[in-house]
Formats: C-alpha cells, structure tokens, sequence
C-alpha cells in the first residue's frame, strides 16, 4: 500500500480502548499520525502542482512543435508576431487594473465582500473581465454614485477599450501571418508534406539521391548560371534542369536526374515555373476547370479529335465594293449640300434682282453679305446690276463633263447639281 493508504490504516488500527496505555499518549500517537498525514497530503499537493506546470510545458511544446508546418503553425507565428504589442499592451492594462482595483478596494471594499482585500479586487474585476457582473444587490450592495461611477469607468476603460485593444492586436497579427502563409507556395496541406518527407529517403536510397541536407548543401554551392555571384542574393529565378543536376554532380546520371525532377514536380508542382497557387473559387468555377480537364486528357492523351466544321467564308470583294459604296455615298452626300448652298445663293440673288425682297430683308442681306470675308462685300452694299451679273455667270451651263468637274472640283459634280435653265 501507499505511504498515504498506511497513515489512514494506522489512525484507523489505533486502540482507543488499552487500558495499559495513557489517554494522553493515545493522544499523543493520534496527533502524530495526524501531522504524518497532513505531511503526505501536503506533498501529494506539491506534486500536483508540479505535475500541472509539467503538463503546461508540455503544452507550450506541442504549440512550439507545430511551427514545423506553415499551415499549422499559425498559433505560433502569431503569438511571435504579436510579442512585442502584447508586452506594450500589458504594461499599460495591468496598471490601469491594478488602479481599478485598488480604488474599488479603498471606496466601497467594506460595504461589499467582492472587494474587501486588494487580491479579492483584482479577481473580482477578471470575473467581470469575462463577463460575470452577478454582483451583490440589495440595500447593502453599497450600489452609490461612487459605485456607478467606478463600474461606468472600468466598463468603458477595461471591458471596452482595452479588450478590444488586445483583440485588435491579435486579430491584425493573425492576417499578417496569414498573407506570409499564402505567399509561401512550396508548401502543400501537412499530411501530404509529411506523408511525402516519410517516403523521400526510401525513394533517395532506391534512386541514389543525395539525402534532404545534402541536396540543400550541394544546391547552395552550385553556381548555376556561371556569374560567379551567389545565385541565392540575385533577383532572378535560376532554373534547374536534370542537365544541370548531372552536371555538377548534384545527382549522378541523366536518368536518374531526370527521375528526380520528376519526383520534385510531383510532390511540389510549386517548384514549376509560372505556377498558380489556386484559390477560393465558386461551384460553377470548380465544375467548369474539372470539364476543361477531362477534355484536355480526352484530347491530349486518348487522341479524340475536336469537331471541325467547314463554315462559308466571307468574300473579300463584297467587303471591298461595301467600302467603296460608303467613300461614295459620302462624295454624293458633300455635293449635295453644296448645291443646296449654290441654289439658296442663286435664289437670294434672283429676288434682289427681281426686287421683290422687302428693304429690311434686304438690308438685312447685304449687312450678311457686308460680313462675309467675299471680295465682292468689301463695299458695304451690293447694287442690282452686279447681283444680275453674278446670277447669269452661274446660270450658264458647262458645254461638257469636264468643264463641269473643273468648275466644282469634283468628279461627276455636273451630272449632280442642277442649275436654273432661266428667270422666273
């Protein structure tokens, strides 16, 4: 049995009724088995303690040893990352609580039994801080305007702001940590990674590749672009081929290089380049890559031909006379704006030599005319007899085509414009 188990068997073996011993003895020997067990407890309690520390580190370690992993050692990185903010928001939360409780303590600690000591204070106040507020009520709760004002003060300082501040802090770290994890590609869900870091040196052993350290060490000494310059400081990606690894030695023989390329594009086809990291997509989206997929593999390797329909072609020509009737109905359009310009101009001269314009119609004309930049207008006025003259000039037609195409100076613009034959 247990040292504990045989304190219990002696206290309870111990003869009250022996006559031949004293009862101050009896006492004596009970007191003893007492203090005995009281010690055992006492260290059973010790080792409790020390066994809850133990587990806790264990805890810490688990946490620590999940950083082997980016996607799982998202805990860790966030609590690196927010170190430094954390000890800040600490020095300024614990001395605002300290003085919360130290107040409530000294105002109302002997009307209310949540604040009667300084320890009594502050653990009250993380009851409150997770949302216990089941405090005393009653006429002698203490409940005061000193009372009001420390609970409005604590709310809006401690529950509110710094909570908050503390959940902000965590909450910004967490998305730092995240963004750094999505940007890091060559890494893919943690079973596949450890399944596929089990399976490497059996597969290193079989083929002849270099363990996982060494390959590291061989890749850094290397110098595969021939610069004579780290290629791990330059900006560029440098690629590695299987005639690279055979060449310096990084792999030994073609086949075998040309196997482990395989084997890395398979296991991490982040290392190929222009690769995508997939993200969130919709459904629809999933559905219509996995279609793209099957008829890429339906094409590519099972050779089924694509449908290849022999549509009518567009003739050239037709789209060649479509241009060349919209130049000329654009030619035709420009002459006839023309000629309703000449024809309104041969009619304004006509009423002026006919004189049947009004003097202020006519007024107003020569002052258009006195406007205009035409020599003719430079005078201020036009008299009849050189509006009679101009009139007759453009009335008399062109003998031919050409004499009418020099006159408008456009081609077929005399078989378009109509000229008046004579006077009303």
């Amino acid at each position: 049995i247990s040292p504990y188990e045989e304190v219990v068997k002696d206290i309870l073996d111990l003869n009250w009724g022996d006559v031949q011993v004293t009862t101050e003895e009896k006492v004596d020997n009970f007191m003893n088995l007492v203090l005995r067990l009281n010690e055992h407890l006492e260290s059973e309690d010790f080792h409790r303690m020390m066994g809850t520390f133990l587990v806790l580190l264990f805890f810490v370690r688990v946490v620590i040893y999940m950083r082997v992993h980016p996607k799982i050692a998202v805990l860790y990185a966030t609590i690196v990352e927010m170190a430094m903010d954390f000890v800040h928001f600490c020095v300024v939360f614990f001395f605002l609580y300290a003085v919360l409780a130290f107040l409530g303590m000294w105002s109302f600690g002997d009307k209310t039994s949540n604040f009667r000591d300084f320890g009594t204070a502050l653990y009250t106040q993380f009851r409150m801080l997770a949302g216990e507020f089941n405090m005393d009520d009653g006429q002698e709760s203490g409940f005061e305007v000193v009372w009001g004002l420390w609970c409005v003060t604590y709310f809006l300082m401690v529950f509110s702001l710094l909570l908050n501040f503390f959940l902000a802090i965590v909450v910004d770290s967490y998305a730092s940590v995240k963004e750094a994890v999505q940007t890091c590609q060559v890494e893919k869900d943690v079973i596949w990674d450890i399944v596929a870091a089990s399976i490497y040196p059996l597969v290193a052993i079989l083929n002849g590749w270099p363990g996982r350290g060494r390959l590291v060490t061989l890749l850094l000494r290397a110098d595969l672009d021939q610069d004579n310059i780290n290629d791990e400081d330059g900006d560029k990606d440098i690629p590695v081929s299987a005639e690279m690894l055979d060449l310096f030695q990084i792999v030994k023989g073609k086949h075998s290089s040309e196997h482990f390329v395989k084997y890395y594009r398979w296991v991490c086809p982040a290392l190929d380049f222009g690769y995508k990291e997939p993200g969130a997509e919709l459904e629809h989206k999933t559905i219509l890559r996995a279609a793209v997929e099957i008829d890429s593999i339906r094409h590519d390797i099972l050779g089924e031909k694509r449908i290849v329909m022999n549509l009518p072609q567009k003739d050239p020509s037709l789209q060649a006379i479509a241009t060349e009737v919209k130049r000329d109905f654009v030619q035709v359009r420009h002459m006839l704006a023309q000629a309703e310009a000449l024809r309104q101009q041969d009619m304004d001269d006509l009423v002026e030599v006919l004189g049947l314009a009004s003097p202020s119609s006519r007024a107003s004309r020569i002052s258009l005319r006195t406007s205009s930049p035409a020599p003719a207008a430079k005078s201020g006025s036009m008299s009849r007899a050189a509006s009679t003259a101009r009139l007759n000039q453009r009335m008399s037609f062109p003998e031919s085509d050409s004499e009418t195409e020099a006159a408008s100076g456009s081609p077929s613009s005399g078989k378009v414009l109509s000229r008046m034959s004579s006077p009303i």
